[in-house]
């Protein structure tokens, strides 16, 4: 299935487990979600794991991306949602909150945008986590500079470690 907004990335079987991995724009996340909450194949689906990374591409750029996991309990079944950051759409001002139609998205939305920095629309609880109340630092970044003379990170791009002097980014 080649469409324009979905792009499938691998179809994995392990063990008793399917998995599926796909890519979504950012902005259809939530008619994903809904779909996924009200489909009857996937009526007991829940929202297992979420998180953000960033991986530096260049000295100025990184690349933001979030991954939202859901998991069904009986077939045995984990579909992974990948939003990328999109240039017409940046993904830390658009992103959709999904915390009404699952109970576990509110706290996990919670730890994304304190920990990642990202903005979710329609989310009514924004309170902190773990930092002090009004500490926007979101510590999870890679403009956050880090304590030491290198900093080691994995470049996905060309699938290896890379090493390079810290430096001060803004």
């Amino acid at each position: 299935m080649k469409t324009k907004h979905l792009k499938f990335l691998n179809t994995l079987k392990n063990g008793n487990r399917d998995q599926i991995n796909l890519i979504l724009p950012h902005h259809f996340l939530f008619l994903l979600s809904l779909h996924l909450k009200l489909a009857t194949p996937f009526s007991n689906i829940k929202l297992t794991d979420l998180f953000g990374y960033e991986t530096p591409l260049e000295q100025t750029n990184n690349t933001s991306s979030v991954i939202f996991s859901f998991t069904t309990p009986k077939p045995l079944f984990t579909l992974n949602v990948i939003t990328l950051n999109n240039p017409l759409f940046p993904i830390k001002m658009n992103m959709p909150s999904i915390s009404s139609l699952f109970l576990t998205a509110n706290w996990l939305e919670r730890e994304l945008m304190e920990m990642h920095g990202f903005h979710l629309h329609n989310k009514e609880d924004s309170r902190n986590l773990m930092l002090p109340y009004g500490d926007a630092s979101s510590p999870l970044q890679k403009i956050i500079p880090s304590i030491g003379l290198r900093e080691i990170f994995f470049d996905s791009v060309n699938d290896v470690i890379t090493s390079r002097p810290t430096s001060i980014q803004f």
